[in-house]
């Protein structure tokens, strides 16, 4: 049988119940946030390559106090031509149109060349039957097209990028003055 207890006894352990689960709790917080200081100085973003989303190997470029991670590192892209006059300032708080039917290239100019403009949008060049916009080079256009060789050229605003991934980070590259 228990023991009869009087209403202070009571009170007593219920507090020191109270004290017990506040500790254990403060210690999880304590514990949880510096743990997770540690997995940050661990995992510094300050390596050259990191894993991709799919895997595949991602390079790290600092571009004043932000870091751009691009696919293909510097030197992969270096001999590929990009005759473009188009600087980064050219897309700031501009509306970027991006005609590209690859998704991985249509990211890779979103997350990298997107954060300075206003908006981005999927477009067409000319004429399409998708539901986007037609566009011209009137408006700040890039155009990718697969191609078996890769190089970049500028008509007016428009941006065209014929070849591979390479040859977009090729251009990335250019516009942050590598």
């Amino acid at each position: 049988m228990r023991r009869i207890q009087t209403s202070e006894e009571i009170e007593r352990k219920r507090q020191k119940n109270i004290r017990y689960m506040s500790l254990f709790m403060l210690g999880i917080l304590v514990f949880g946030t510096v743990g997770y200081g540690f997995s940050l100085y661990g995992n510094s973003d300050d390596s050259d390559a990191l894993n991709g989303a799919g895997g595949e190997i991602v390079q790290s470029v600092k571009i004043g106090e932000e870091k751009v991670y691009l696919i293909n590192p510097l030197g992969d892209v270096q001999n590929i031509s990009v005759n473009s006059v188009i600087g980064l300032y050219n897309y700031n708080n501009e509306i970027l149109y991006i005609s590209s039917d690859d998704a991985l290239v249509y990211n890779e100019l979103e997350k990298t060349i997107g954060r300075y403009a206003y908006r981005v949008q999927g477009a067409c060049y000319g004429k399409c039957e998708k539901d986007l916009p037609e566009m011209n080079c009137s408006s700040n256009l890039i155009v990718f097209e697969e191609s078996d060789e890769n190089k970049v050229y500028q008509e007016e605003k428009c941006v065209f990028i014929d070849g591979d991934l390479r040859a977009v980070d090729a251009f990335i590259y250019n516009l942050f003055g590598f």
